[in-house]
C-alpha cells in the first residue's frame, strides 16, 4: 500500500481535494497499523471514501478494502451516502470493528515513531537501561523530534535487549564491542512485529552490510552519548568501558545525489509555482527543507543581503550570505507582507507539509529521470557541491550549510574536494624548476 503524505486536514478540504490528480490508487491516510482510510477519483467517476485494514492471510492479498461512500466533492454531506471526511472515518472505524474482520484481522498498533523506550528499568544498581532512560528524558526536550525517535527505536530494538540489564559500573569493552558486532550480524524483519535473526556478515550483500554498520555506529553513539551523559551527572564512576571502542570506519557513503547547474535550471523551469519558490529557496541557501518552512519576512538582512535561518532544536541558528540574484528573489517574496508571515508562500494560504513536497518532488524527478534515491535534501547537497566546485572555500561552505566544524564538510564531499585540491595544487604551485637552465644539467648528462 502506497501512502501518500497528505494530512488529514487536507483530505478533509473539498477545495484542495479539487487539486489532488485522479487516480485509481486511492490516497490513503494512516490511521494506525494496517487500518487506513482513502480518498479515490479517477476521470470518470466522482471522489469516494475507500476503508483498508490488513488481515492476516496466508496467500493472496493481505488487505481487504470497502468503499465508504460518496465523497462530499460538489454536494453537502448528509451522513448517510454522500459523506465528509470525518463522518467517512468514523464509519471505516466502525467497520474495522464488524464482526465478519474480527476473527481475520491483524491486531493494531501505534503507528509511526516510537516515543518511549520498551523498559522500565528499576533496582538501586543504575543500569545501562537507567543511562538510556535519563538521557532519552533529556534528549526529548532538547534534540530534533526525528533524530530523538530514531534513538529511541534502534536503543528497543539492540541496546535495551542486549545491554539493558548491565550495571553501568560493571560495563566492560567488550561487552560495549559486542553490541557493534551483533547489529551487524542482525537482520530486521518487521512483517508482524520487530525481530531480529543472526546471520554471517560475510554472507551479506556489501551494500547491506555497509547499512546495517552505519545503524551500529549510529546506535552505539546513542549509548556512549547516554554513559557521557550519566557520568557528567556523577551516576558513574569511569568511562573507560566505552571511552576507547572504536566505530566501524568508511561506511558513510560519500554523496553523489547532486546536479548540474543546467540540470537545476531544468528542474526550476518543470517545478509547479508553489514547489518552484521551495527549490529556489533551498539552491540560493541550502537550507534544511524544515528550515525553509520557518523563513520568515523579517529574517532578510537588508544591510548585508543575507537571511536568518532560525534555531531549529539541534540545528543552530545563523546568518547565510545571498547571491545577488537569491536577495532579488527573497526581497519579491517578502514585498507587501509584515515581518511575521512566512517567506516562503504556498497558494491560497495552505500550510506546507513535508508530505507535499515529498509527493510532489518526487514526480518532477521522474519526469526528469533523475533516480529515486534524488530527495529534496539533495537539493542541498547540490548547493554544498556547487561551491566547492566554484572554489569556495570549505570553511565557508561549513558555515553556510551550519556544520559545527569544517570536518563534516570534508568527510561529505570529499569527491568534491578532493577534484578541487587537484586543481588549486595544480594551478598555484608552479615552482619552474624544470624550466631553469642549469639546475639539472648533470642529471641530464649522466
Amino acid at each position: 500500500m502506497f501512502v501518500h503524505r497528505y494530512s488529514e486536514a487536507e483530505l478533509a478540504d473539498r477545495q484542495f481535494r479539487k487539486t489532488i490528480p485522479p487516480k485509481w490508487e486511492p490516497y490513503y491516510i494512516i490511521l494506525s497499523w494496517g487500518r487506513a482510510i482513502g480518498y479515490r477519483r479517477t476521470p470518470k467517476c466522482a471522489g469516494r471514501w475507500v476503508a483498508r485494514i490488513r488481515v492476516a492471510a496466508p496467500t493472496g492479498c493481505p488487505y481487504r478494502e470497502a468503499s465508504m461512500g460518496v465523497a462530499d466533492d460538489g454536494r453537502a454531506a448528509t451522513g448517510k451516502k454522500i459523506l465528509s471526511f470525518e463522518q467517512a472515518k468514523a464509519k471505516a472505524l466502525q467497520w474495522f470493528d464488524s464482526p465478519e474482520l474480527i476473527p481475520i484481522r491483524v491486531p493494531a498498533r501505534p503507528f509511526g515513531w516510537q516515543s518511549e523506550l520498551s523498559v522500565c528499568p528499576v533496582g538501586d544498581r543504575y543500569t545501562v537501561a537507567h543511562a538510556m532512560r535519563d538521557f532519552c528524558e533529556w534528549k526529548k526536550e532538547f534534540r530534533a523530534r526525528q533524530n530523538f525517535h530514531a534513538s529511541v527505536s534502534r536503543a528497543n530494538v539492540y541496546t535495551i535487549p542486549l545491554l539493558g540489564g548491565i550495571p553501568c559500573d560493571e560495563l566492560t569493552p567488550q561487552q560495549c564491542r559486542s553490541l557493534l558486532l551483533y547489529i551487524e550480524s542482525s537482520v530486521l524483519h518487521r512483517a508482524g512485529g520487530t525481530r531480529l535473526t543472526q546471520v554471517d556478515p560475510r554472507t551479506l550483500d556489501p551494500e547491506v552490510r555497509r547499512k546495517r554498520r552505519v545503524t551500529a555506529n549510529q546506535t552505539f553513539t546513542d549509548l556512549r552519548a547516554a554513559l557521557n551523559f550519566a557520568f557528567g551527572e556523577g551516576k558513574i564512576a569511569s568511562n573507560m568501558a566505552w571511552r576507547h571502542v572504536k566505530l566501524f570506519r568508511s561506511v558513510n557513503r560519500i554523496r553523489t545525489d547532486i546536479l548540474t547547474w543546467e540540470q537545476a535550471r531544468k528542474m526550476v523551469q518543470l517545478a509547479n509555482p508553489e514547489l518552484q519558490r521551495l527549490i529556489l529557496g533551498a539552491l540560493y541557501t541550502g537550507c534544511r527543507i524544515t528550515e525553509l518552512f520557518q523563513m520568515r519576512v523579517g529574517d532578510i538582512n537588508g544591510s548585508r543581503a543575507a537571511i536568518y535561518i532560525t534555531p531549529v532544536k539541534c540545528y543552530r541558528g545563523r546568518t547565510i550570505a545571498l547571491p545577488d540574484e537569491g536577495y532579488e528573489f527573497f526581497k519579491a517574496l517578502a514585498y507587501g507582507h509584515d515581518n511575521d508571515s512566512p517567506l516562503i508562500r504556498r497558494n491560497k494560504g495552505w500550510p506546507w507539509t513535508v508530505g507535499y513536497v515529498r509527493s510532489h518532488f518526487h514526480k518532477l524527478c521522474a519526469q526528469m529521470g533523475l533516480p529515486r534515491t534524488f530527495v529534496f535534501h539533495s537539493l542541498r547537497h547540490t548547493y554544498a557541491s556547487l561551491l566547492l566546485k566554484a572554489g569556495t572555500p570549505p570553511i565557508v561552505v561549513a558555515r553556510q550549510l551550519g556544520h559545527l566544524n569544517m570536518a563534516t564538510t570534508l568527510r561529505t564531499y570529499a569527491h568534491v574536494t578532493d577534484d578541487f585540491m587537484d586543481v588549486e595544487f595544480r594551478s598555484r604551485f608552479k615552482p619552474g624548476f624544470l624550466t631553469a637552465p642549469d639546475l639539472f644539467a648533470d642529471a641530464v648528462q649522466e
